[in-house]
């Protein structure tokens, strides 16, 4: 039942991971036909590749593995405590596979920023670098409090095990 749950939920995390790279993909791949400047072209098109990257990632990496209908209590308890310690060690790991690959187009986008924005706008810019960070601020705060439930409820079946 837990494990079912546990595969609810990852679903729903990855339809709403897809939504947001459907739209950043859409949005940024816009920006990088209409924007005027290379340097701003190319750092949209790295955020495009970088959210495609996370896109792969999050399907590859974080998919939702089907329970085996023929388990028994015991293999599905081992199944759903190596689906938590996946899930952990996933979103323990978003600053390397989820932030690092936006880096690169971020990185240029600030550089065009201070190379071509004039001064008017350039402070514009640098509160949506400045947002973006906190964004992904937040999201590690919610990935760091997700990853500690998942590691109380791996330590709650450990004691489990134990008691059996």
């Amino acid at each position: 039942r837990r494990a079912q749950a546990l595969q609810r939920r990852i679903r729903r995390r990855h339809v709403w991971e897809y939504a947001a790279s459907a739209f950043v993909i859409i949005s940024f791949g816009r920006y990088c036909v209409v924007t005027h400047t290379m340097i701003m072209r190319i750092s949209f098109a790295l955020i495009v590749a970088g959210c495609i990257f996370v896109t792969w990632r999050i399907h590859s990496g974080g998919e939702v593995r089907p329970l085996p209908a023929d388990m028994g209590l015991e293999g599905s308890a081992a199944f759903y405590r190596r689906e938590l310690e996946r899930q952990r060690q996933l979103l323990r790991g978003i600053w390397r596979w989820y932030f690092g690959p936006f880096v690169p187009g971020l990185a240029v986008f600030v550089a065009g920023v201070v190379i071509s924005a004039p001064y008017g706008n350039r402070w514009a810019n640098i509160l949506a670098v400045a947002f973006t960070v906190a964004v992904f601020w937040w999201i590690a705060g919610l990935n760091s409090k997700a990853a500690k439930r998942l590691d109380a409820q791996i330590e709650e079946l450990g004691s489990l095990e134990m008691a059996d």
